[in-house]
């Protein structure tokens, strides 16, 4: 049993199309309500996917990369011989999206020196602000970009950011 089915009892639908399958995540709880809403946004988050696998020109399937009572963290994949990736950050007890911003201060005018300074991904630009694809797996952060048609990605212990996170729970132990 994985964290996310203890949470989330859940169903992974499979569709086929001539050369291609999808798998895409769909929430069953007790919480009807908020199962609907988890699903409405994973469909919405999964559209652009699955309107390509529709037309046959890719498969599309999603892996669960954490899952606890503070964050749903899905990695959707798309493609036949290259792949994109999305990744799905949702607060499980609200079912709404977790954007990187409400996990580390932005306004921090330190933040961005750090991350430069800690990237070990030289291809990663890492100038303004965080790319707004990223997931956290154990307690480490991970950046994604797509520069050039190549994902990129750069991973931070938490512990070293600790200054810019917001709300401490994001460094407990048991996370």
């Amino acid at each position: 049993s994985t964290p996310l089915q203890t949470l989330f009892p859940y169903t992974t639908l499979f569709r086929s199309v001539p050369g291609g399958e999808a798998t895409y995540p769909t929430f069953v709880s007790h919480d009807v309500e908020l199962q609907n809403k988890i699903n409405r946004l994973l469909q919405s988050e999964c559209a652009e996917y699955l309107d390509s696998f529709y037309q046959g020109k890719a498969d599309m399937a999603f892996k669960v990369i954490t899952a606890n009572e503070h964050i749903i963290s899905l990695q959707l994949i798309s493609g036949k011989s290259k792949f994109k990736h999305h990744h799905v950050n949702i607060n499980p007890s609200t079912g709404e999206l977790i954007k990187l911003n409400q996990i580390l201060n932005y306004k921090d005018p330190d933040l961005m020196p750090l991350l430069r300074l800690l990237c070990t991904n030289k291809n990663m630009m890492l100038e303004y602000q965080p790319p707004a694809e990223w997931y956290i797996e154990g307690k480490n952060l991970f950046l994604m970009q797509n520069i050039c048609g190549q994902d990129e990605v750069a991973g931070f212990a938490l512990g070293n950011l600790h200054k810019f996170v917001l709300d401490k729970r994001w460094l407990e132990k048991k996370f």
